[in-house]
């Protein structure tokens, strides 16, 4: 929809975040070849100078690499983008380039330097309340927040950020769950219904919801009248309490 508008006409930070966010998710969707087309053409290199001009398209290399099994190669530009964005104060960028020092880590190995990484990270977030932040990173930061809530590594704040991934189970618990919930479901929710139907459980209003999921709050009514439907409810009292009994809120 933002590409409809006149991009002239848009500030500058918003025309770079639309294609920030569709870079991730052409990554998210398996769209290498895209996504390195676009690289090329920016000319961007592991061993470039990011500044807070292009420091994003320098997090979109690092994604990149980290997708197609190169992320060790990332480390010293994470250092660098580290560097100039906690030198600017950039809070929600510290974050982010922690979290992803953090999954490269992983990824090499190295749990410890990993979790060290990702408690920075927290003891940055948990006071200004981040969420997305973590959940937009996906399975491997899930694995990663169950690895720091076995250390009991800001507790409460981990638990909260794991209430909203899908759970972590081996494949075999996996399907006999998915064969629980089919007999006692007319169909299963979306991924999206899933979130609405926590987020209700967490008390908030149909408008606070869609301020969070970044939706209209036509689209949650919507998702709402599904999740009914689908759970057999007829009020948010008994999908709450219906969704919870078949383990779909995980605590919350």
């Amino acid at each position: 929809e933002v590409e409809e508008f006149d991009q002239d006409k848009l500030p500058p930070w918003i025309v770079t975040e639309m294609k920030a966010r569709q870079l991730r998710l052409w990554l998210a969707q398996g769209k290498n070849e895209e996504t390195l087309q676009w690289l090329a053409e920016q000319g961007l290199e592991v061993t470039g100078k990011p500044d807070r001009n292009n420091e994003w398209e320098y997090l979109v290399l690092v994604r990149f690499l980290i997708t197609t099994g190169h992320p060790s190669d990332t480390l010293d530009l994470l250092d660098r983008l580290y560097t100039n964005a906690n030198e600017r104060g950039h809070i929600s960028r510290v974050i982010e380039i922690l979290n992803l020092q953090a999954l490269v880590m992983q990824a090499a190995g190295d749990t410890q330097q990993a979790l060290n990484a990702l408690e920075q990270s927290l003891n940055l977030a948990e006071p200004r309340g981040f969420l997305y932040t973590y959940i937009n990173e996906g399975p491997s930061m899930a694995r990663l927040l169950h690895d720091a809530l076995s250390r009991n590594i800001s507790r409460e704040y981990v638990q909260k950020l794991l209430n909203y991934f899908p759970v972590e189970q081996p494949e075999k618990n996996q399907q006999q769950q998915k064969k629980s919930l089919g007999s006692q479901l007319i169909e299963p929710l979306t991924d999206r219904e899933l979130d609405v139907i926590r987020l209700i459980a967490t008390g908030l209003s149909r408008q606070e919801i869609a301020k969070e999921l970044f939706v209209s709050i036509n689209t949650i009514k919507t998702h709402a009248r599904n999740i009914y439907q689908k759970l057999g409810v007829n009020s948010q009292m008994q999908a709450v309490s219906k969704a919870r009994n078949l383990g779909l809120l995980r605590n919350t």
